[in-house]
């Protein structure tokens, strides 16, 4: 298992559980490595591949902020009347992470979520933003998550994706701390560093796009991924406890991506010859 279990940052969640010996911990490293290593990434070299990544991928990073604001009304109060909560420094640290994901700087200067600097970027590489789009205004007035996704015409591997996170999103507190600690503050930057290894297009269509990535590889590994190890630790301990459950837990998250990168994957070799023919 050396070989699967080495490269992640050191003192994060990641590189304590991969020297955990138990099975579960064993089960999460190896699907850990099976999305960081995906071939999925060598297929984004032209813009139209990349395009239709992004198109699928704008779902993850809109169910990002589902897991998050349910990790955050997990240790704080967010409800009126108001209460103090049973421990602010949670709360500052969730407030940390979710304050740059819903209100960050963007690449042309101005405040704005990293959902919506994802979907500019949609815009400017030329991708298919109405899904995405109508599902949010479906749920803005009342329409439950499925239903909207359904509705805007979101894929099944979508849905399914989506569907997982809000499984997760109403788990037990550690439960939902590990799936966000694990299966997205320390996964997807080295998704990302993956992605940016494997020689995606550069293409400047996909400036905005690379920006985000690039910002995303930066912000969590320097702030958020130790951000995260540090929720990670107060809520469910490395001890034997809620730490099994937790690994289950972000075991779960991990699974999940890796079974939508294959879809991904899927779809996007699917399309080859066009991609061949028109792309640059």
């Amino acid at each position: 298992m050396n070989e699967v279990r080495s490269g992640y940052v050191a003192g994060g969640i990641l590189d304590e559980l991969s020297r955990d010996p138990s099975a579960s911990a064993d089960s999460l490293m190896r699907e850990v490595a099976l999305v960081i290593e995906h071939p999925v990434y060598r297929l984004l070299t032209t813009v139209p591949s990349v395009v239709r990544f992004m198109e699928l991928q704008v779902w993850c990073v809109w169910d990002f902020m589902f897991l998050a604001k349910a990790v955050q009304r997990a240790v704080g109060c967010y409800e009126v009347p108001w209460v103090p909560p049973r421990d602010c420094s949670l709360v500052a640290t969730i407030n940390a992470i979710v304050g740059s994901e819903e209100a960050d700087m963007g690449p042309d200067g101005t405040y704005q979520s990293h959902f919506e600097i994802y979907v500019a970027a949609m815009r400017q590489a030329g991708a298919d933003t109405g899904p995405v789009g109508r599902a949010v205004e479906l749920v803005r007035e009342g329409v439950s998550t499925d239903e909207a996704l359904r509705r805007a015409g979101a894929p099944d591997a979508s849905r399914a994706f989506v569907g997982e996170t809000l499984e997760l999103c109403v788990a037990a507190a550690h439960v939902r701390v590990a799936a966000l600690c694990i299966g997205r503050e320390e996964l997807v930057p080295q998704m990302f560093t993956a992605m940016l290894s494997s020689g995606v297009s550069e293409d400047p269509r996909l400036g905005a796009f690379l920006w985000y990535v690039r910002r995303h590889v930066n912000l969590d590994s320097e702030s958020h991924g130790p951000l995260s190890a540090k929720l990670f630790r107060r809520v469910v301990g490395l001890g034997r406890g809620q730490l099994q459950e937790a690994v289950e837990g972000g075991l779960r998250a991990v699974r999940a991506r890796r079974r939508y990168l294959d879809a991904i994957h899927d779809v996007i070799q699917s399309s080859s010859p066009a991609l061949r023919k028109v792309g640059t």
